[in-house]
């Protein structure tokens, strides 16, 4: 991610790097750099993971060449094509925060003769590659070993908009500690009052925040005795708390206890 400095599609990969390095694997992870650093890319260091940090901040001259080369992209192959050839990675593992890698980065593995796979995370019917880029995606996903997504939904979004069957997909699940067919009881406390929580990076344009308060508006709730808390972080805890006083509702905000 380079939007936040964490979220739910960091977890995937980063349990992953730290039980292969506890195992003895040489690990390297590619991460944008943030100041401070976030506390779980600080635990990937203490985990014995060799973390490369993507300047977000550059010189005078790579700014400059940035302008000449006019996409982010561009820069930020330029700076993995370092790392690969100096390191040469015997498999190199591409999580995005969206559905797919961008094009470039799947490219430079194949021109390097590097094995990788992909980690599509979100996914949403807004993003649609142009038609070229499109072409090379459907020439540069069967050279992946494979294409990891986190839902089967996200999965047949982006066969359609790739404009193919992805044969190498395979669905895989983010970490999760509570079996599926697991029947909760309702969460209730001593005095009735209904218990909600709300478990998420706090941005309403992807996690939907808003719709949620939105909800408690209504009158059906207006009466009903109940307790929302939102467990996350993120870079908007501000414009959710706005909301909420506009909406003149009641809720709590807990930071998120990690493992």
């Amino acid at each position: 991610m380079d939007g936040d400095p964490w979220g739910g599609s960091e977890e995937l990969w980063s349990r992953t790097a730290l039980d292969l390095a506890a195992q003895g694997f040489s690990v390297c992870a590619s991460v944008h750099e943030w100041s401070p650093p976030h506390k779980r890319v600080l635990a990937l260091v203490e985990g014995g993971v060799d973390v490369w940090v993507r300047p977000s901040r550059y010189s005078i001259w790579k700014r400059a060449w940035r302008k000449v080369t006019c996409t982010q992209e561009a820069f930020m192959v330029a700076e993995l094509r370092k790392q690969i050839v100096s390191n040469v990675p015997s498999l190199v593992v591409m999580s995005s925060g969206s559905a797919l890698p961008p094009i470039e980065l799947l490219e430079l593995c194949i021109s390097e003769k590097v094995p990788f796979v992909t980690i599509g995370q979100a996914n949403h019917e807004a993003w649609w590659p142009v038609d070229d880029d499109a072409r090379r995606y459907r020439n540069a996903l069967p050279a992946a070993l494979r294409c990891y997504f986190v839902s089967t939904a996200n999965l047949r979004l982006a066969e359609k908009q790739v404009g193919c069957a992805i044969p190498n997909a395979e669905v895989v699940w983010n970490p999760f500690n509570i079996e599926f067919s697991t029947s909760l009881a309702w969460p209730l406390s001593a005095d009735g009052e209904v218990l909600f929580a709300c478990v998420g990076r706090l941005h309403p344009p992807s996690k939907g925040q808003d719709i949620l308060l939105e909800a408690f508006v209504g009158q059906e709730w207006a009466d009903r005795n109940w307790r929302l808390t939102f467990y996350g972080e993120g870079r908007m805890p501000d414009s959710v708390g706005r909301l909420v006083e506009r909406l003149g509702l009641i809720v709590s905000f807990s930071a998120v206890m990690h493992p």
